[in-house]
């Protein structure tokens, strides 16, 4: 049986931990991003006017590769978060001097880790991100604002150019939680598992 582990990226709530979970139930090993270990994201989101950007995207980039390295590469993963989306949000967030640092620290990083078998990229509409936003009412988030959700989808695109290995489901359109639920894991298990 092939080994590696599937990241997965999209915008903030486009089902990367609803699409983690069915996986988890098909015998895949989940790791779940804590984005509530991140001291700074909060502010963040928040207070626009106290950057604290480079703190946030440092942490989150060292948290999740901490929690990548820590499971057997032996295994069959599947994260909620991508270390690719970390680069994405990088590039969209730091000013010039401070990306120059985070993407050093982040080649590193990327040289002491295997890369993924594969990403799945949630694609998504920034308009019913918005609306899930909303409706799932976690407080920091409800400071997201639509511009900054089209900036990072940017972002996260342009880092996913050229990229081997991507899935693309379109999560505001497939119904992967219920009717296309099977589908989808067809899908991405066809795509896994093939050469």
């Amino acid at each position: 049986m092939q080994q590696g582990r599937i990241e997965i990226c999209g915008g903030i709530a486009s089902g990367k931990t609803t699409l983690a979970r069915i996986m988890e139930k098909e015998g895949f090993c989940a790791v779940y991003e804590r984005y509530q270990d991140n001291p700074f994201l909060g502010e963040f989101y928040k207070n626009k006017g106290v950057d604290c950007s480079f703190e946030t995207e440092m942490v989150f980039t060292l948290l999740h590769y901490k929690m990548l390295r820590a499971i057997s590469e032996n295994k069959q993963l599947v994260s909620d978060y991508s270390l690719l989306q970390d680069l994405a949000y990088g590039k969209a967030n730091l000013k010039k001097e401070e990306f120059a640092v985070f993407y050093q620290m982040y080649q590193y990083l990327m040289q002491q880790i295997a890369l993924p078998r594969m990403i799945i990229y949630l694609k998504c509409r920034t308009k019913v991100l918005a609306e899930r936003i909303a409706d799932r009412a976690r407080e920091m988030e409800q400071m997201v604002d639509i511009d900054y959700l089209s900036e990072s989808i940017l972002a996260l695109e342009a880092c996913l150019e050229g990229t081997s290995r991507v899935l693309v489901i379109e999560s505001d359109r497939v119904d992967f939680i219920n009717k296309d639920r099977d589908e989808t894991v067809r899908k991405i298990k066809n795509f896994y598992f093939m050469g």
